[in-house]
């Protein structure tokens, strides 16, 4: 992770950590926002899968027997 650093005309070095640590946390609520999102989403394309597997089930190919 990259920090970012500030010069001033005087010389003085200010080390961004506020921003750096508001960037991570912003970063680690928006992970843990859209995590569960995504695993609903994959539940519902799960379910509906198997509802389709049901609904739809392989035919044998005709004229083969």
């Amino acid at each position: 992770m990259v920090i970012g650093v500030l010069v001033f005309a005087g010389g003085t070095v200010v080390v961004v950590v506020v921003v750096v640590v508001a960037l991570v946390f912003v970063a680690f609520v928006l992970s843990a926002v859209v995590q569960p999102s995504h695993k609903l989403v994959n539940a519902s394309m799960a379910s509906r899968a198997k509802v389709r597997r049901i609904a739809y089930p392989p035919v044998a190919p005709q004229g083969l027997g």
